[in-house]
């Protein structure tokens, strides 16, 4: 059953985030679900219903969520990758993105990592049958 836009972007606002990861990754599914609406259908109404989409329909002829973060087609600072998905105190001691994550990598892997979960969350979200509700 297709849904109306505005039903998904409620889905994926009212996904549990308590943590700031958690939340950084929702903004990211916001993004790419708009992204996705806006950019790759150019629908402006929220009120139109879509159909099912896959990963592969978020990535935009990326190959994979490093690319896609590598190539500009997120956030592309370190300061406002550290800042979406850090807390306050984390951000400090990262110094707003100059210190690299304690996950190893580099902000651009760790903001890969969280786009290939947002991606999951909007694709359950598109794809969530009426009976699922």
């Amino acid at each position: 059953m297709q849904r109306k836009i505005r039903d998904i972007y409620a889905t994926i606002q009212h996904s549990p985030a308590r943590t700031a990861w958690e939340k950084g990754v929702r903004a990211c599914a916001d993004d790419l679900f708009s992204d996705y609406i806006k950019k790759a259908l150019g629908i402006l109404d929220i009120e139109v219903r879509i159909g099912k989409i896959t990963e592969a329909d978020l990535l935009r002829g990326a190959p994979n969520w490093n690319r896609y973060s590598r190539g500009g087609m997120a956030l592309v600072s370190n300061m406002d990758i550290c800042r979406r998905f850090c807390t306050k105190a984390v951000f400090k001691k990262r110094m707003g993105g100059l210190v690299q994550p304690p996950t190893g990598g580099d902000w651009l892997d760790l903001q890969a990592k969280a786009l290939a979960e947002a991606a999951q969350l909007v694709v359950r979200a598109v794809n969530l049958r009426r009976d699922e509700t």
